[in-house]
């Protein structure tokens, strides 16, 4: 293999079921299996990548406890249960199951439709560096403060209601929920609509203006 070329992202499929081709994965773990350092992966706990970020897996189906090679990107084709494709929209993966779902503020940006095999498109991972901003709605007992233990940041984090922009600019309850991250030592008030921002993985950051 030429050194200038990506390295191949073999994995181990954990989830109990078979993986379809081109499933959302997220990655839990590695392991080694002889002289590989193989990706461990599950099917989707979460939309942004609390639990493990992501990988989608190539065109075949991979049955348990077998093993695959993810795709490398930056263009990746995933596959899809329903709706249609409109390139830009903003794509996410969906707990409980294999496929993206179409979600306003999701971290993968639609490219559009691919004849590849049925129910499939192409996308790119979207944030990073603040470039994509959004809105959400605290809960109650708001977002706490990130902490600091022995040179150790813990930020805080709190389940939100992520908020969208309707035909009328308006923002209104999307009926998703994401997590917010907290990177201020000062907690976020609670039932406050916050702006977010992406981290370079894909997190998203509150946006706390200084006091």
């Amino acid at each position: 293999m030429s050194p200038t070329m990506p390295t191949p992202a073999p994995f181990r499929n954990d989830s109990g079921e078979t993986i379809p081709a081109y499933g959302c994965m997220q990655v839990t773990d590695t392991e080694e299996v002889g002289s590989d350092n193989l990706l461990v992966v599950d099917k989707p706990d979460d939309a942004d990548g609390t639990s493990g970020w992501y990988v989608f897996n190539g065109p075949w189906e991979v049955v348990e406890d077998d093993f695959g090679t993810a795709q490398l990107g930056p263009i990746l084709r995933g596959y899809k249960s329903s709706g249609a494709i409109t390139a830009g929209e903003r794509w996410a993966p969906v707990s409980g199951q294999w496929y993206l779902a179409q979600v306003d503020g999701g971290i993968f940006a639609a490219l559009g439709a691919d004849d590849v095999a049925d129910d499939v498109l192409k996308v790119m991972q979207t944030g990073g560096g603040g470039q994509q901003a959004g809105y959400a709605l605290t809960p109650v007992g708001g977002i706490g403060g990130m902490t600091e233990s022995s040179g150790v940041y813990t930020r805080g984090s709190a389940t939100c209601d992520l908020f969208e922009e309707d035909s009328s600019q308006d923002l209104v309850d999307s009926g998703t929920n994401v997590t917010i991250y907290n990177t201020s030592s000062a907690s976020i008030a609670g039932s406050t609509l916050i702006t977010f921002v992406f981290d370079q993985y894909g997190k998203r950051i509150a946006v706390v203006e200084p006091c």
